[in-house]
């Protein structure tokens, strides 16, 4: 059964074949070389925008694949689009010839992108990401919202919020990755996530056991604002600062805990670092959303401003920026007087955070600083007046100074800072000249697999109704269930048709006084049909105006979802079908519709029983 998992064997072979759980597709797995604590990624042969996460034996818990089947059963809206911005699953994948002993999950692929921290580090980013700007910093920041209010609009939280989970690309797009972990919630039972990262994890859960509580998105709203005050502060963490107080300062998570936000309105023991941006080069209404996270949010979480919050201030900054005259690369908000930029490449001695472009074609963007040259060095002994220089004489004060031959044998590795005091430098000279050459001619070898073009317009993610539509996206998986569902729709019908003559013959044989016509009967058992299903009153009639000749109601692929849905939990409810409900397998043809038809019929002589005597034509009371 699923989640009773005991093969434990290792696949030793390059390649495997596994069996997709819902799809029952055959898929070949090649090793990416990426393994983590809880599984390796492999590559699907059969289809590159998929790759299979396979856990360690170890890992493969009943709890965990219950998880997963709750994530496929409820995925997210993802607002990238065609671009994954979650790597959300899509099916399970067991063993070839036992695909019920589940090894792991597909999801989507991502392509030429790099953890965050890349872009926000003025070091990487001026070195390997060329022609990024502070615009493409914010727009990033945005869409990074964006995707953390497509999570929580569909009742999930993230948890584990860190910057080694988001994974970017040059065009400003976000991805969302080790899913898995995320808390989720199937509406009986809260699979937690019981793993956070100190710097990004809020005050009020620091010193608990996160195994043992359930989350909320006024958590996550702390991480998110960690992560957009590091992209818009080049890197800096919102409670670093150069600690005033009196003995060593304290840990960064024990900052956090205090509220210490060097940048708030209250007094700190802290001030901000020299090295960071000044916090008035931010539009002042990001000022105030980051004040209110950081110190009223200390005081009460639910004050954080939310994720969609977050959008809406973001795209509102982004629309009252402007250039700087000097370097189109330089993009500030428009409250300030001065490019702050060119400040801060003065500041760092021509280290400009977004160089230009004159400046990267001539390669100024990889040179060092220039040092200015310091002045040798003297000593002074005795008296204040005498002053000897370092090198020169072979005594100093009437010290004698040893010479080279009386000097001990050093390592080879001093060589390069004591030239001539080393027997092995030969050797290690030719070591260091090959390296110079080697590892140049490689770099021209492999150019092409470089990418050193200049990224294009930054890509935005939609805004609007797409991200709180309550409308799931259903996985490619899902869309194969969705395409047979008219068959399924076809199946009901009948039940319903045969339900209702069963009935009026039943209840003319009864001989009763008054009988309700087919039509209400034919209601009747409409209505006691979603009842049994868990469905609401309201939901989609596939029924009206339909007979099992007559063409059928069309249905949204989430009213199709909903009805499936519904089956699935009437079956699991009473057991009518010896596989586990995850497979996805109802037969209403058989033992199932035989336990629906015995219901509906049940319920409905056991309302009109005690209905006898009343005036009343309605038999349930939505019907009114």
């Amino acid at each position: 059964m699923l989640g009773q998992v005991r093969d434990t064997a290792v696949v030793k072979d390059k390649n495997k074949r596994v069996r997709g759980f819902r799809s029952g597709r055959i898929l070949t797995l090649q090793d990416s070389g990426k393994e983590g604590g809880e599984g390796k990624i492999y590559r699907v042969l059969e289809d590159e925008c998929l790759v299979a996460k396979i856990y360690h034996p170890h890992k493969r818990k009943p709890d965990q694949l219950l998880k997963l089947q709750a994530m496929l059963n409820n995925p997210p809206i993802d607002p990238g689009g065609d671009t994954p911005s979650i790597a959300w699953p899509t099916d399970l994948v067991g063993l070839l010839d036992r695909p019920e002993q589940v090894l792991g999950f597909l999801m989507p692929r991502v392509d030429q992108v790099r953890p965050l921290h890349h872009f926000y580090t003025p070091k990487t980013r001026r070195a390997e990401i060329l022609g990024f700007t502070y615009h493409y910093l914010l727009r990033m920041a945005r869409n990074l919202a964006a995707i953390f209010h497509a999570v929580h609009d569909r009742g999930y939280v993230i948890g584990d919020v860190n910057e080694s989970n988001i994974l970017a690309s040059s065009s400003t797009l976000v991805t969302l990755v080790d899913t898995d972990s995320f808390q989720v919630s199937d509406g009986s039972r809260t699979y937690r996530c019981g793993v956070g990262k100190p710097e990004f994890t809020p005050p009020e859960l620091h010193g608990k056991n996160l195994n043992h509580i359930d989350r909320t998105p006024i958590h996550d709203r702390f991480g998110l604002a960690v992560l957009i005050f590091q992209l818009l502060m080049e890197g800096t963490h919102p409670f670093d600062g150069v600690y005033t107080g009196r003995g060593d300062p304290p840990l960064k998570y024990q900052r956090i805990v205090a509220g210490h936000f060097p940048y708030g309105r209250r007094r700190s023991p802290y001030k901000p670092k020299p090295i960071a941006p000044p916090f008035a080069n931010l539009d002042p209404a990001l000022q105030d959303l980051f004040r209110q996270t950081f110190e009223e949010g200390h005081r009460n979480p639910g004050d954080r401003p939310t994720a969609q919050h977050w959008v809406n201030t973001l795209e509102m900054a982004e629309a009252r920026l402007k250039t700087c005259g000097v370097n189109n690369r330089h993009v500030y908000h428009s409250h300030q007087s001065r490019c702050p930029w060119c400040d801060r490449a003065q500041q760092f001695k021509g280290r400009d955070p977004f160089p230009s472009r004159d400046a990267v074609r001539k390669g100024d963007h990889r040179r060092p600083v220039r040092q200015a040259k310091k002045r040798p060095r003297t000593v002074v002994y005795g008296s204040p007046s005498l002053k000897l220089p370092l090198m020169g004489s072979n005594q100093m004060g009437g010290v004698p100074i040893p010479s080279i031959r009386q000097l001990p044998a050093t390592n080879a590795r001093l060589y390069w800072l004591a030239p001539g005091y080393s027997r092995k430098a030969t050797l290690v000279s030719l070591v260091g000249l090959s390296a110079c050459i080697i590892i140049p001619s490689l770099i021209i070898i492999n150019r092409h697999n470089l990418n050193f073009s200049t990224p294009g317009i930054p890509d935005r993610i939609p805004k609007g109704a797409a991200l709180t539509s309550p409308t799931p996206i259903p996985s490619p998986v899902q869309q194969g269930a969705i395409a047979q569902f008219p068959a399924t729709q076809r199946q009901l019908i009948q039940l319903v048709d045969q339900t209702t003559a069963r009935l009026a013959q039943e209840l003319s044989q009864r001989g009763s006084g008054r009988s309700p016509t087919r039509a209400q009967l034919r209601q009747w058992v409409i209505a006691t049909l979603k009842q049994q299903l868990q469905l609401s009153p309201n939901s989609t009639d596939l029924f009206l105006g339909t007979t099992s000749q007559a063409p059928l109601t069309p249905v949204s692929v989430g009213d199709r979802l909903t009805w499936v849905q519904g089956l699935y939990t009437y079956q699991a409810s009473r057991r009518m079908d010896p596989t586990p409900p995850i497979t996805g397998q109802f037969d209403l043809k058989g033992r199932t519709r035989a336990a629906l038809e015995q219901d509906i019929t049940q319920a409905i002589l056991v309302a009109l029983t005690r209905r006898s005597g009343s005036q009343d034509n309605t038999l349930f009371p939505n019907q009114r």
